[in-house]
């Protein structure tokens, strides 16, 4: 029985960047159509880039929150479809292409 763990004892790890694009889609597909080991952990995450820079504290704007809540969401419904697998899911804030 496999249990998600390589030999080195570490749990298999799988990352997929979601921008929206097809590619991002076709990745996804792809990590669904796998039977991974069970114990493996997938991450989905997606970048946004900030409307205003955050400056001494300052809380993000509203849209700027309603925005990642949305994009969470989305991640939400994404996160099905691989049986044994334990799906996480992160939004951060910065410059998509560079993060």
């Amino acid at each position: 029985m496999s249990t998600g763990r390589r030999a080195s004892g570490e749990a298999t790890a799988i990352v997929v960047a979601l921008d929206g694009s097809a590619g991002a889609e076709r990745a996804l597909r792809l990590v669904r159509s796998v039977a991974w080991p069970a114990g493996t952990r997938i991450r989905l995450v997606s970048v946004l880039e900030e409307l205003t820079p955050i400056v001494s504290g300052l809380p993000r704007t509203e849209e700027e929150e309603a925005t990642r809540a949305a994009l969470d969401a989305a991640l939400a419904d994404k996160a099905t479809g691989v049986a044994g697998a334990c799906f996480e899911r992160g939004v951060g804030y910065g410059r998509p292409a560079s993060e």
